[in-house]
């Protein structure tokens, strides 16, 4: 937990320059495994692309599978397509994962939606995919909700 905590303060320091922030909380489910988990993130804006938006987002997600624990470290680009009460994003991403005292980069892909119930709230869903560069690879999808500044 201290780990996704650090992971939350970078991202608010990075961010703090930026236009909007955007966090979330949620939970995630991966296979092979399968892994349950929790996932924590910040998101803010880039640039202005017309009427779409390029985000950057630092996330970590805390999951077990088999009696173990495990945490990924997750840096994400974001292309965004919203409208006036649905987000949608796709982007590449990159990180760090660690489970039983081994750990291994890895890339991969995002893609998602954001629900708006209110102006500051939401909710979201994303599949996500991650080849890990020592071998293998996993999928899945995550849920929760998004409070933004």
């Amino acid at each position: 937990m201290k780990k996704a905590l650090a992971v939350l303060a970078l991202g608010l320091v990075l961010g703090g320059a930026a236009q909007a922030q955007t966090f979330s909380a949620g939970g995630t489910f991966s296979a092979p495994g399968p892994s349950f988990g929790a996932n924590l993130g910040v998101t803010f804006k880039v640039a202005d692309l017309g009427s779409n938006a390029l985000n950057a987002r630092i996330s970590a997600d805390v999951t077990r599978v088999a009696g173990v624990f495990g945490f990924g470290v997750n840096a994400d680009v974001l292309y965004t397509i919203p409208t006036d009460m649905l987000n949608l994003y796709v982007g590449p991403s990159v990180g760090f994962i660690s489970a039983g005292g081994a750990g291994a980069a890895k890339v991969g892909a995002v893609a998602g939606v954001n629900y708006a119930v209110s102006s500051q709230m939401g909710v979201f869903t994303e599949g996500f995919y991650n080849y890990v560069i020592n071998g293998g690879s996993y999928g899945g999808i995550r849920a929760g909700v998004t409070f933004s500044l």
